[in-house]
């Protein structure tokens, strides 16, 4: 059956050809608008994520000072135009997310071993929620709040059982598990799955992205598995999809990685996990997936449909960094890449080109992780 060709217009995609490979970027992103720090703006000496208001406020922990920063655009820099938690006895916050429906900032303080609420009373005053917040000794590597529900990518275990994405509900306290382990590294049944030891070796983050109030993707940084699931419906939802784009390199342990983490040895860590790929995020909007991976020194921007059907891999142009925000509204789709402290700058990118979309798409299912890490 021949398939039906469709054009369409749209502020948000791609240009879908037939062949799967790279586009260059500038195919893609319609604009590409780069934004220094002021040189007069405190700049935290470490920062491992931010977040963006739906005004477009950069807020990022800092370690260092223990407060968070509130960042916004005057002129041609980013200055800094307020602080958050100030007052709060804060320790080591290193993660934050705004959650726009509920004007909520979920921060994770790592000396306080819990997860903050703030509520956003104006542009640039939060308050801190005490009633809201819990503790959370083992930490994450992704918190997302939808509702009273605070999503975690992080270990938890229950009967026995170990997982890695639950949540904690703000209000009653409870603990839902919704994810076990050997799903996150790439593994369909808990009987087939190996010991998990060198699979978290080559990596244990996970990134969430909330569609809509219960249904969300949740993808490990060591695959590039897409999981979906309903959040009140648990493992009976469960569907996977994915590729791996061109020039793909799996990470494993390598001997050499394996002695340097050994000696503590940052500069051999480094040298070996970047002749890797890893999966940086994951995000989407109401008609598409998409997945952010790093690899070969690029950012590669993979794009899906709905159904898990891949449509094409994108290459980002410039020098972005691993910590990327998304925002698709009536103005376009916005991916913004923070590059702090090396580079100060922040990247926004905006995606928008007329697109020619075949109705007959492949789709890519990974069902499981039968390989063997290299040596």
């Amino acid at each position: 059956m021949k398939a039906v060709t469709i054009v369409i217009t749209i502020a948000v995609l791609v240009l879908i050809t037939c062949s799967p490979s790279i586009l260059q970027g500038e195919n893609f992103f319609r604009s590409v608008e780069t934004i220094p720090f002021s040189t007069k703006a405190e700049i935290p000496d470490r920062v491992y994520s931010f977040s963006l208001t739906d005004d477009e406020l950069i807020i990022t922990p800092d370690m260092g000072k223990k407060i968070l920063n509130i960042y916004e655009q005057k002129g041609k820099y980013l200055e800094l135009v307020g602080k958050i938690g100030e007052k709060d006895d804060l320790i080591a916050p290193v993660y934050c997310s705004y959650s726009q429906p509920e004007s909520r900032l979920v921060v994770y303080d790592f000396g306080l071993k819990k997860v903050l609420i703030y509520k956003r009373d104006d542009r640039i005053e939060f308050t801190r929620i005490e009633k809201e917040e819990f503790y959370c000794p083992l930490g994450g590597s992704d918190f997302k709040l939808t509702g009273t529900k605070v999503l975690i990518s992080g270990a938890v275990t229950e009967n026995g059982e170990e997982y890695s994405l639950y949540y904690v509900d703000t209000v009653t306290k409870q603990t839902v598990t919704l994810l076990p382990a050997f799903y996150k590294f790439g593994f369909n049944r808990k009987s087939e799955t190996p010991e998990l030891g060198e699979y978290k070796g080559r990596g244990v983050s996970g990134w969430i992205d909330i569609r809509d109030n219960n249904f969300l993707n949740f993808i490990w940084e060591g695959n590039t598995r897409v999981i979906t699931l309903d959040i009140e419906k648990g493992v009976k939802s469960l569907r996977f999809f994915g590729k791996e784009p061109r020039g793909y390199v799996k990470p494993f342990v390598s001997d050499k990685l394996r002695e340097a983490r050994k000696n503590d040895d940052v500069r051999v860590i480094r040298e070996e996990k970047a002749r890797m790929s890893y999966v940086r995020n994951t995000f989407s909007n109401a008609q598409y997936i998409f997945v952010v991976v790093e690899g070969d020194g690029k950012f590669i921007l993979q794009v899906y449909d709905l159904n898990g059907n891949w449509i094409n891999d994108v290459e980002f142009p410039g020098q972005p960094d691993y910590k990327m925000v998304f925002i698709s509204n009536n103005d376009g789709m916005f991916i913004y890449s923070l590059n702090l402290p090396k580079r100060k700058q922040l990247i926004k990118y905006r995606a928008g080109i007329e697109i020619e979309l075949q109705s007959k798409t492949r789709p890519n299912p990974i069902s499981g992780n039968k390989e063997v890490s290299k040596k």
